[in-house]
């Protein structure tokens, strides 16, 4: 069995969604959700690949891999025994450009806003 290790961005991560869900939606939605998300975490300790590898879907050389959760994209990877968590990203997020540093904004949106 694999042990999950959490990096502390994506313990900033969880604790935002945490307190974005306990205002809008109420805490005991709150709490119910982020057990759920760290109870589907749990299951990598047994099913470590049961994610998709980032470089399958997106031209990024990476052995980082992901799974969806309601509205939000889990990244780990798998490194010996141990899986390491390392970010959870809305859906919104531009994760191509947290986690490796790509800019995917399109030239001609650039070009609108005068970036």
């Amino acid at each position: 069995m694999k042990k999950i290790i959490y990096t502390p961005a994506a313990i900033r991560s969880l604790k935002r969604l945490e307190k974005y869900l306990e205002e809008n939606f109420g805490e005991q939605f709150s709490k119910n959700t982020l057990k759920r998300l760290t109870s589907e975490i749990r299951d990598l300790e047994l099913f470590p690949d049961m994610g998709s590898l980032v470089r399958d879907r997106y031209p990024v050389d990476t052995d980082y891999q992901f799974f969806y959760f309601r509205k939000n994209y889990v990244f780990y990877r798998v490194a010996g025994n141990e899986v390491r968590i390392i970010d959870v990203l809305d859906e919104r997020a531009d994760f191509m450009k947290i986690l490796f540093g790509i800019d995917t904004t399109p030239p001609e949106t650039l070009d609108y806003w005068k970036e």
